[in-house]
């Protein structure tokens, strides 16, 4: 029971999903183990890790802040290449 809990800190402390799955491998030797003699198991918890992080408050906060940076971004790209056209493609540095 206890090393399941271990799962959503490793989870929360890595960007990535199987970076989070491997955190909590190596702070537990059960799991470690676990994996070694059941190849099916990692690729599980790697499915379970997604499932947490798509359920989890902190993971849409996540999606939110790169969604509108990506935004964002593109906006900005879009208004330099409409003032580059209506300056009449003239190349200013």
């Amino acid at each position: 029971k206890e090393i399941g809990k271990n799962l959503i800190p490793s989870l929360k402390s890595k960007k990535l999903i199987t970076a989070g799955v491997d955190q909590w491998r190596v702070q537990n030797r059960a799991v470690k183990e676990l994996m070694e003699k059941y190849v099916w198991f990692e690729p599980m918890a790697v499915v379970l890790g997604k499932g947490i992080v798509k359920a989890a408050a902190w993971g849409l906060m996540w999606r939110v802040v790169v969604g509108t940076v990506l935004s964002m971004s593109d906006l900005i790209s879009d208004i330099l290449v409409l003032k580059e056209y209506w300056d009449g493609g003239k190349e200013t540095l």
